[in-house]
């Protein structure tokens, strides 16, 4: 980075009190892809990370061009929850979209012709130098971090000005934080106008997925999800499972993007932990299990959906949440198609769409609770 981008990114202590979702510092950029954006900023804002504390996190804004769907002046608002890119280093969504490299940019672009602003969070512990690593499957660190810049770009700037309207959408890792969103919007941010939220391959159990792709080709995310989880966790002693070569590893694998770590941490977790199983461990067990999605009932209209192709996450934890909704009385749908794990990611978009538009034709969001 720059000398100007170091300091912009300087991670920024936040003082207790402070309130969530207000804007620390902000500046224009300029983004040529994806394409269709007319203008952009990064920023830096308040939030809460799942354990109570507050911290700053980073984002990206990007507004739509002229030539886009809807010249509204009441911009409606998409925020973009991205896939995992990692737990530290030059990976940060709201950095590699400025330097034109970002992974989920065609999902982007494709929002951005429907005339929606799109703002995609960092998450909290990735973007802001020395904050990591990042919070990886977190869920109420990633929920906040998304309902925070929603806070920070949809509040009204005028005397008599409604919020911005606004919808989450993500997928696989980001489709777990829109899901999230969605369950801590009626207690932690109910003043937002949330009308609808998207998320695809939601990984709701932690505590399943972990063990399924130990040892596997995916077992480098294995290792950044102890890892992620054990800096969201880290007011509880959980690194006693770690061996001397664990201990090593991780303050490495902490500054790494995701296909590092899938290259160079491809092996069983036993390999840096004193024990084969450390999910199995006393505390490692209550960790995973107040990861288990859902945690709370959403408000707002939820789509979830899936190929039923998946190799990383399992169709039946999608399925089950989508279960448990209905159950809930949520107004919830559902979408499957014959296609692989990032094949689905494509293939869901047309519907995705649909549901966020019929969201946003919605009257205001009161948020207020329902019966019970």
């Amino acid at each position: 980075m720059t000398g100007d981008a170091e300091d912009f990114f300087a991670n920024t202590s936040v003082t207790s009190g402070r309130a969530p979702g207000v804007i620390l510092r902000s500046r224009d950029v300029t983004v040529t892809h994806p394409a269709g954006v007319g203008a952009a900023r990064q920023i830096v804002y308040t939030t809460t990370a799942g354990s109570g504390f507050p911290v700053a996190a980073s984002g990206i804004v990007l507004e739509p061009g002229v030539n886009s769907a809807n010249g509204s002046s009441q911009r409606r608002v998409v925020i973009f929850c991205p896939t995992f890119h990692g737990l530290g280093g030059a990976c940060a969504p709201s950095q590699l979209v400025v330097e034109g490299t970002e992974p989920d940019a065609p999902s982007m672009a494709a929002a951005l012709a429907m005339g929606w602003t799109v703002a995609i969070p960092d998450g909290i512990g990735l973007g802001l130098t020395g904050a990591g690593p990042h919070h990886f499957l977190a869920a109420a660190s990633g929920a906040h971090a998304v309902l925070d810049l929603a806070r920070a770009i949809c509040a009204p700037t005028r005397a008599g000005e409604l919020p911005k309207p606004v919808a989450v959408w993500g997928y696989g890792d980001g489709g777990r934080v829109a899901a999230a969103a969605a369950e801590q919007h009626p207690g932690y941010a109910p003043e937002l106008d949330l009308r609808a939220v998207a998320a695809g391959a939601v990984i709701t159990d932690p505590g399943a997925l972990i063990p399924s792709i130990d040892g596997g080709p995916f077992a480098g995310m294995a290792f950044a999800a102890m890892i992620g989880l054990g800096r969201a966790y880290a007011h509880l002693p959980i690194d006693h499972i770690l061996s001397d070569d664990g201990v090593r590893a991780v303050t490495t694998a902490s500054t790494l993007d995701a296909g590092t770590l899938l290259a160079e941490y491809g092996y069983p977790l036993g390999r840096w932990c004193e024990r084969p199983d450390p999910w199995r461990d006393p505390i490692w067990r209550h960790v995973l299990a107040s990861e288990v999605l859902p945690q709370k009932t959403p408000i707002v209209p939820v789509h979830l959906y899936q190929g039923l192709l998946d190799a990383l996450v399992p169709v039946a934890s999608t399925r089950a949440l989508f279960a448990d909704y209905s159950a809930r009385q949520v107004e919830v749908t559902w979408s499957q198609f014959d296609a692989t794990h990032l094949g689905a990611a494509d293939l869901g978009t047309a519907d995705v769409f649909a549901v966020l538009r019929e969201g946003f034709t919605r009257p205001p969001h009161s948020g207020t609770l329902p019966a019970t």
